[in-house]
């Protein structure tokens, strides 16, 4: 692997990952990342967001950048051309609609609660921290507003959202208390509603078909079924990439997904992964 930069890695068969292409053009370590289809949006740091033609997945190549727009590592979402980050103090709104030319359509400073993590679904944008679930409307992406809030009785550290549900893997470290996972009900934005939770030690969040794929403190990638939301329920994991890195973000263009870790960027087969999944016991809680 090259140094702080990009690693593509082919795992279709998990066992001998090969890899296929190194981009090393960036100077910075990478922190998270957002898929948009053939783009491919990362941040890294010290704060800027690096946009990615991944049409070649062997051949990523840089589209544009927006350098320090965050005064701490921003997490990062997207859906289609408009991408959300945060690093807790602010909020940013970025249109990466011409890749070379990303533009900052809003941003504002939030009341600091902790590192934050962020999803967008169309107008809305969920952001988790370290007292809840906050809901801001991007209707007008000038004036956001915060228009819902849900506690949750730790600190967020992963966070998905589609067809009005969230879901969320919180840290309870403060208490001591295991992690959780916790499937929120957003049909009505400015009223979420918790619906279900099951025990994990998981972190970072992206949608896979029924369900999400969480990265965690190792370099493991896990599936949970959220299709009950009542009874989210972890179904398997993926086997360890080479070393034992720290997994910092996922993000799932299929079939294709995407690994932040020790600061370079992975790619493999999700198709491939999702195949050779073993299967783990199902936990809940009350």
């Amino acid at each position: 692997m090259v140094e702080d930069g990009v690693t593509v890695v082919d795992i279709s068969d998990p066992r001998r990952p090969q890899v296929v292409a190194s981009w090393g053009d960036w100077r910075w370590s990478l922190f998270d990342a957002a898929s948009t289809g053939d783009v491919l949006v990362a941040s890294d740091t010290v704060g800027n967001i690096v946009v990615l033609d991944v049409s070649n997945p062997s051949q990523p190549v840089m589209s544009g950048t927006l350098t320090e727009l965050f005064a701490l590592e921003p997490r990062v979402a997207a859906d289609g051309p408009r991408v959300v980050a945060s690093d807790g103090e602010a909020l940013a709104v970025v249109d990466v609609g011409a890749p070379s030319d990303p533009r900052v359509e809003a941003r504002v400073d939030l009341d600091w609660h902790g590192r934050t993590e962020v999803a967008v679904d169309g107008d809305l944008v969920y952001v988790g921290d370290d007292t809840g679930l906050r809901v801001f409307d991007l209707t007008d992406p000038a004036g956001l507003t915060e228009i819902g809030y849900l506690e949750m009785d730790g600190s967020t550290r992963g966070i998905a959202v589609r067809d009005g549900l969230v879901v969320l893997t919180i840290s309870r470290w403060r208490t001591g208390e295991p992690g959780i996972l916790v499937v929120v009900d957003v049909t009505t934005p400015s009223m979420p509603v918790e619906v279900g939770r099951c025990a994990c030690d998981l972190t970072h969040l992206t949608w896979f078909g029924g369900g999400v794929v969480a990265a965690g403190p190792t370099s493991a990638v896990t599936m949970v079924d959220v299709s009950r939301p009542a009874h989210p329920a972890i179904i398997g994991a993926s086997p360890r990439l080479v070393g034992r890195a720290y997994t910092a973000g996922v993000a799932v263009a299929p079939p294709f997904a995407w690994i932040i870790r020790a600061g370079h960027l992975i790619a493999y087969e999700s198709t491939a992964c999702v195949r050779r999944l073993r299967p783990v016991d199902r936990r809940s809680v009350p």
